[in-house]
């Protein structure tokens, strides 16, 4: 295995960022009326809540209602009496309420069990276990945006677990890859280059299995809840998101490792840097195809649509990372890596802190850690080696 003794190192030093993102989310916690609440009364898990709301919302007459932030966040102050919730809103579109519909039926406390023992398990079952190595495993569990995931009860290590086995099935079972991949329609800033990868990597069958599969996904969506809550995510909730990227509160933004966002945060104005997003964005994707279409290699396809689609989306919050770890990881064991790769590991693993800290400042860069993955993955593939396919 290459890289034996940094992944080691990497991993140790690492051990202690966990431990402080652990601290800072949970010595301020409190239990109030039955619920675990931190000094912002904002509830353990607090983008879980969001996850559990519509799974709620699954089972009424209305859920468009919920993107409506006023009466959404009327709701939010109704979970625990005289307590005034902070403010959150919906940003998942309505097809992912058939997902959520399960935790309509539980409490709070019990989703935030559930969300922590499922995850863990995926986790391990689909990303950890298949590595024969304690020293990559240790690596995989501890990395900081896995933990800072967990803390934010944000659902990207299922994201990264179907993003995994998408990988394993897409030439074996393209049925299987294509219905995972309508899965992660409910989250598409993170996969929105799923099609260019499988038109240009040749998956035409994947490509048809995750079209019928998203179809019927949104289908069913309408059928049960009609076209209202559609209606409403289209007309105001994409907007109500998009204005995260520029409202939001200086530590969140510090959070986004988005051109966009890092351009903005320096006084850019956010449609000028869309632009240069987007200009940035069409070589790599560019780039991208050529070696679809060249490089043989699946891992090396797939782990340049993940680098570049990482740092093309112009919508990115730091626990979305968590697959990255698994990618990063796979071309250390593969082969050598020198020493600006390994900063980049480093530098991406401790995203969560680095970000919040350097914004604290007025400054930023973030951008350029996921930039100069997708050079990596670029460069990896650009040679076609004949690698050793990662488990």
């Amino acid at each position: 295995m290459h890289n034996k003794n940094f992944i080691k190192w990497a991993t140790i030093a690492l051990g202690p960022a966990c431990i402080f993102l652990l601290f800072v989310s949970s010595y301020s916690l409190r239990l109030e009326q039955g619920f675990i609440l931190n000094d912002l009364n904002f509830l353990i898990g607090r983008d879980l809540v969001n996850t559990w709301q519509y799974g709620v919302a699954a089972f009424t007459e209305n859920p468009a209602l919920n993107y409506d932030p006023g009466v959404y966040n009327a709701k939010l102050d109704q979970i625990i009496p005289g307590i005034d919730y902070p403010y959150q809103q919906w940003s998942y579109p309505p097809h992912f309420m058939l997902l959520a519909a399960p935790f309509g039926f539980m409490g709070y406390n019990l989703v935030f069990v559930a969300f922590l023992l499922t995850s863990l398990a995926l986790y391990w079952k689909f990303i950890m276990k298949p590595f024969e190595s304690i020293d990559v495993r240790l690596a995989l569990l501890l990395t900081p945006p896995l933990f800072f995931c967990l803390i934010s009860g944000n659902l990207s290590a299922y994201i990264a677990v179907i993003f995994v086995v998408v990988f394993r099935t897409m030439d074996e079972r393209p049925v299987l890859a294509g219905i995972l991949i309508a899965l992660l329609t409910v989250k598409p800033q993170v996969g929105f280059l799923f099609p260019v990868f499988l038109l240009a990597s040749g998956r035409y069958r994947v490509f048809a299995a995750a079209t019928i599969a998203t179809l019927a996904f949104v289908g069913a969506s309408i059928l049960i809840h009609g076209l209202a809550p559609w209606e409403t995510y289209i007309n105001a909730g994409i907007g109500q998101q998009a204005n995260l990227i520029t409202n939001s509160e200086i530590g969140i933004l510090g959070l986004m490792p988005t051109l966009t966002t890092n351009l903005g945060i320096l006084g850019v104005p956010m449609e000028t840097g869309t632009l240069i997003q987007i200009a940035v964005a069409i070589p790599l994707v560019v780039a991208m195809i050529w070696v679809c279409r060249k490089q043989q290699d699946p891992f090396l396809q797939y782990a340049v649509f993940l680098g570049v689609s990482f740092a093309a989306t112009p919508y990115l919050m730091i626990y979305d990372t968590v697959v990255l770890a698994w990618l990063i990881l796979s071309l250390l064991v593969m082969y050598p890596a020198k020493f600006m790769q390994k900063s980049i590991y480093l530098l991406l693993m401790l995203l969560p802190i680095i970000g919040v800290v350097l914004v604290q400042f007025g400054i930023t860069g973030t951008y350029l850690i996921m930039f100069g993955l997708a050079i990596w993955t670029l460069q990896a593939a650009w040679p076609k080696p004949n690698l050793v396919q990662p488990p």
